[in-house]
């Protein structure tokens, strides 16, 4: 062996956390010194002092200066701070400081607070257990119910080192002795002998005599696993104890024996069932676990992050998970609960593990290493609540798990820093050919987007200060406080204390940055500049300080990011001087759907709305507006938005019942309220400069058509009146008010006078039939109503009409919004922007010059490419019927869209098949039809 490895065993050997951890308590000098090497090892005092440096500069062991200077092992160090990155070397008293204080952060007051879901799905229970274990004077026996693999064994356990530290016993004094009754099932005569004990000759086997369970137990805590497998003369035994507190061994009925000890029992089954009721009326708390199913999705990602980390412990090094696998091993169906799930997270890390150990790559789990099932999860995706996908499309980068219990938990590690973030975006868009203004003004929108999903994943009811501090340099933490102390002082404002949690991870990640000098963008963000003047003055303060406390040149960038945290993120914007929105109208969903619509394609939450049903008073709806125009009113006043009839006086009467401003419009519509709500969010303008700019603006004035569907039949109006029905029925569950008109196919071909009349008075939206008639309307065949997945997109087409897509930026918005709902690999909204500028090429060209004017038909093909470019991402080809006769027939057109194609195959590092291109070629054929 090399001199410098002995030299690193003996360290290891002989410096242990303890010993660290008690000399620094004890104030004494600790770690090993070149002259213990020269004595116990025989290596020259010089050498052994350059070989300790040189371990040092590996990273293998920490130098603390003095004299003599000391070594300790560096994972001492890393398993106190919780840093990725930690100096190689510190005065004595810095670092006894810093050790100190982060272990006293790290000892647990509440054992339950280990519990994923301790103060969500298990508060109840949680409150439940504590009330029972500290009940004077020995506590209330228990019985632990829920479906196998929920973790009943390991409640039962912290319920044990709860009571262990309330009660300041050890576990000489207060043992915790557990059972699993079905080990001995079909041997009732043993399972008892276990139990209670047996004097030698009570049976054939018993050759000796055995205290028994509940007499080791006695002073603690006796847990029975599947109790209901206990014989009921082991029931009636058991009760007995618990009555007097007195027991008989086995073959020893004159001898009663005493045990004090607290019972807590657990099954899967209904205790009513399978405990006899005499027994069941002395278990007094009975506590029932949830399953993996009733668990929220939060809960569930930090659950499979936990058991990650603990196979990351068990292994002894890191994980890194694909945002595929966390999002597909929390949504899919684990039967068996959190066993289940932890036997499959430990099977995929065995089979990752055997890949490490064949080529030495990364510990990585993949998409592909999934069970079948844990993949289709992620593929149904697209049909689960809204803000379960907006929350795990958080997920977007790779996530790495530490040997270290509080590392992994984190998110915030492991996906990139803004820097990252931006740096590859300046690249991609200089690649494409963008201007500046273009360049800025996406950056921009990328740095909003960054701190929004940033803030997002922050709970700061459970994550506060103490839990930064096992994060992040504690200099960096108080010096973060500081800075916000200052911002909060500067603007006169109050931020949302999850300001203090984001700006300190990012000054953490700039000054990673700089130190390794690692590119900041040079552009300077002029837009920011000029629009949050007064943040960009205290960000500018905000960096200059920064830069003094680390000693380190940070570029004036770094200002526009800092302007950006402080100015533009809604947590942090004070509603308290907007101008309220209200939104009332006609109709079981009017106006709630315009308001859905608009604050999401705003991401806001201004808009407020009222539904007035057919058969609802005015009265009850005034009363409605009152106390919501009451709620949302910051002090300039709330703009009503309404369709018509006695809606219009609403703003009046409540100005004058309360002296609240009000300003009312009529004729509201989707574009109405979006262009309310951006003038509210995004300028500065009092409620009459936005109230007398819409009314007098001619555009907006828009006369309002009620929407609806025409149902067209070849075979005659018999058929098409059945039709009726049908889309009428499928629009009942769409919740939308749209009128069906029945038509026979020669009545809309020869345009009659009911069918003008219908098209004079309604906005036909769509048409709905076995046989496509010659109008400009979108037409969806009868079959596509039958088809699950076709009539969500049908549905998606109808609610898109809410949106005017006039408007050619909305045709976008509309496609984007679809996508959202049915990728799960690629970004929707990037996507969209690629194929836009393909769609940019085809109009240039003077085959498809005219092809684009169909608002719908544009959509379709939207979504159809971002669709088909996911597809092609995950290996999934489509088959077109006689291509080369298609290719053949269009061959001109193919080879156009087949280059145009090419900057998304570049991107998406994909091949598009002659096949797709045939597809996209025949969507844009029959748009340009419609």
């Amino acid at each position: 062996m090399k001199q410098i490895d002995k030299i690193y065993d003996y360290v290891v050997k002989n410096i242990s956390k303890d010993i660290v951890m008690k000399n620094f308590v004890n104030n004494e000098e600790v770690g090993v010194d070149a002259y213990e090497i020269e004595k116990n090892l025989g290596i020259v005092r010089n050498n052994a002092s350059t070989l300790l440096n040189s371990l040092c500069n590996k990273n293998k062991l920490i130098k603390i200066k003095g004299r003599p200077v000391r070594f300790i092992p560096r994972r001492i160090v890393e398993e106190s701070l919780y840093m990725e990155e930690i100096k190689s070397e510190y005065e004595y008293e810095e670092l006894r400081e810093l050790i100190l204080k982060l272990d006293s952060l790290k000892k647990v007051e509440d054992p339950f607070k280990a519990l994923v879901g301790y103060d969500k799905s298990l508060r109840n229970q949680i409150e439940q257990a504590k009330a029972a274990i500290m009940y004077p004077p020995n506590g209330l026996h228990t019985l632990i119910i829920g479906p196998s693999g929920v973790g009943k064994t390991m409640f039962a356990k912290v319920m044990y080192e709860y009571a262990s530290l309330k009660k300041g016993k050890d576990e000489d004094k207060f043992p915790f002795v557990s059972f699993n009754c079905a080990d001995y099932y079909n041997n009732p005569q043993l399972l008892l002998s276990q139990l209670f004990g047996h004097v030698k000759g009570s049976f054939t086997g018993a050759d000796t005599d055995k205290i028994g369970l509940v007499g080791k137990a006695d002073g603690g805590i006796l847990f029975l696993d599947e109790i209901h497998r206990l014989p009921p003369d082991g029931q009636e035994m058991l009760f007995f104890l618990m009555d007097k507190g007195e027991y008989y061994r086995l073959g020893e009925a004159s001898v009663t024996r005493k045990s004090n000890l607290l019972i807590i029992g657990a099954t899967t089954e209904d205790p009513q069932k399978s405990l006899l009721k005499t027994f069941l009326r002395r278990i007094p708390v009975i506590i029932t676990l949830p399953s993996l199913k009733e668990k929220s999705v939060e809960e569930k990602v930090e659950l499979v992050q936990e058991l990650f980390v603990e196979e990351a412990l068990r292994i002894d090094k890191r994980i890194i998970i694909c945002p595929e696998v966390l999002k597909a091993l929390v949504l899919y169906d684990c039967k068996g609960n959190i066993g289940q799930l932890k036997s499959d997270i430990r099977l995929l890390c065995a089979k990752s593990f055997l890949r490490y150990l064949q080529n030495n790559e990364d510990l990585k789990i993949e998409f592909s290493m999934l069970p079948q099932d844990a993949k289709d999860a992620v593929f149904r995706m697209s049909s689960l609540d809204r803000s379960i996908q907006k929350y795990l499309n958080i997920f977007n980068d790779d996530i790495i798990i530490y040997p270290n219990k509080d590392r992994g938990k984190t998110v915030e590690y492991t996906n990139k820093s803004i820097y990252d973030r931006i740096y590859d975006e300046l690249n991609n868009l200089r690649e494409q050919g963008m201007s500046d203004e273009e360049i800025e003004k996406a950056i921009t929108q990328e740095m909003d987007e960054y701190f929004e999903s940033f803030i997002n994943t922050i709970d700061t009811n459970k994550f506060n200060i103490r839990e930064l501090y096992k994060l992040l340099d504690v200099e960096i933490v108080d010096f973060t406080y500081e800075l916000v102390t200052y911002a909060s002082k500067a603007l006169d404002t109050e931020f949302d204390s999850k300001i203090l949690f984001v700006l300190a991870f990012h000054i953490n990640a700039l000054i990673e940055r700089v130190k390794k000098n690692k590119p900041i963008i040079n552009q300077e963000l002029s837009t920011i500049k000029k629009a949050y003047k007064k943040e960009y003055k205290t960000a500018s303060v905000i960096v200059e300080k920064i830069s003094e406390k680390f000693n380190l040149e940070i570029p004036n960038d770094e200002k526009g990011f800092i302007t950006i945290l402080l100015a533009n993120n809604k947590l942090e914007r004070k509603e308290r001087d907007k101008i309220g929105i209200l939104v009332i109208a006609h109709g079981d969903s009017t106006a709630s759907s315009m308001a859905n619509v608009c604050n999401r394609l705003l991401n806001s939450n201004y808009v407020k709305a009222i539904d007035m049903p057919l058969e609802e008073s005015v009265e009850k709806t005034y009363t409605k507006a009152l106390t919501t125009v009451k709620a949302i009113d910051k002090g300039k006043g709330v703009i009503i938005l309404v369709d018509m009839g006695s809606l219009k006086n609403f703003g009046d009467r409540i100005t004058e019942e309360t002296g609240i401003i009000t300003r009312t419009i009529e004729n509201v519509s989707t574009p109405l309220v979006l262009e309310v709500l951006r003038r509210v969010t995004y300028k500065e303008e009092s409620i009459d400069e936005i109230y007398n700019s819409l009314v007098n603006n001619n555009e907006l004035e828009i006369k309002q058509k009620k929407k609806a569907i025409i149902t067209v039949c070849a075979t005659g109006k018999g058929t098409s009146l059945m039709l009726a029905r049908m889309v009428n029925s499928a629009m009942e569950e769409l919740e939308e008010d749209i009128s069906i008109f029945p038509f026979n196919y020669s009545e809309v071909q020869n345009h009659t006078e009911e069918f003008e009349k219908v098209k004079k008075e309604y906005n036909i939206i769509a048409c709905v039939g076995n046989i496509q008639p010659d109008i400009d309307v979108p037409y969806f065949s009868l079959e596509e109503l039958f088809d699950e997945v076709s009539k969500q997109r049908f549905f998606k087409f109808i609610k898109s009409e809410n949106i005017d897509t006039k408007d050619k930026d909305n045709v976008y918005n509309v496609a984007q919004e679809i996508l959202e709902d049915f990728c799960l690999f690629i970004n929707p909204k990037k996507a969209v922007e690629y194929i836009k500028q393909l769609i940019d090429i085809l109009i240039g060209t003077e085959q498809f010059a005219y092809y684009f004017n169909n608002e719908a038909a544009t959509i379709n093909l939207i979504t159809h490419i971002g669709i088909m470019i996911e597809r092609v991402i995950m290996g999934n080809k489509a088959k077109f019927e006689k291509v080369e006769e298609y290719k053949k027939r269009c061959y001109d057109e193919f080879l156009i869209i087949r280059d145009a194609l090419k900057t998304i195959e570049d991107i998406y590092n994909i091949q598009i098949s002659d096949d797709e291109i045939c597809y996209i070629l025949k969507i844009i054929h029959a748009g340009k039809n419609k």
